[in-house]
């Protein structure tokens, strides 16, 4: 609230262009270039990604820019197109190598499975290895087990 006690509004652009339909892929990804701070917050890119003209070029254009948590978030939306889902989680895989330790367990927690499975492979800390097994998403066959066996 300002001193007149109007409510006052953040300077800058809204990202109710994310919405709009009429843009196409190379207006959206101009816009968020000149703009790159609206990636920054989870709800921005999702909304990005939900857009219809939204599609893999786009994802591979903006993925580096894109913080891992906000990649985690989206590629777990089930309001986003399978096909942008997978190639997010191709771009989080190929980012394990620098996530540190807290990262890597934050992840584990919530990432989707084709995530989940790459982290794990790679990963050997019994802490990331907790934390996967609280993720929604996990499976015993993630790690490599194959199933009970039963005695003869």
């Amino acid at each position: 609230m300002s001193i007149d006690g109007t409510r006052s509004k953040r300077a800058g652009p809204s990202p109710e262009f994310l919405e709009d339909p009429s843009l196409g892929v190379a207006e959206l990804v101009g816009l968020v270039h000149a703009k790159p701070s609206l990636l920054r917050s989870a709800r921005n890119t999702q909304r990005l990604l939900r857009h219809p003209a939204a599609g893999a070029g786009l994802v591979r254009e903006i993925a580096a820019d894109l913080p891992w948590k906000n990649l985690a978030l989206a590629s777990r939306d089930m309001r986003i197109a399978p096909a942008l889902r997978a190639e997010l989680a191709r771009a989080l895989v190929a980012r394990l190598d620098s996530l540190g330790l807290g990262e890597r367990i934050a992840l584990a927690r919530m990432a989707p499975r084709e995530v989940l499975r790459a982290l794990l492979r790679e990963e050997s800390a019994d802490r990331v290895r907790e934390a996967a097994r609280r993720n929604p998403f996990y499976r015993l066959s993630d790690e490599g087990h194959t199933g009970p066996t039963h005695g003869a």
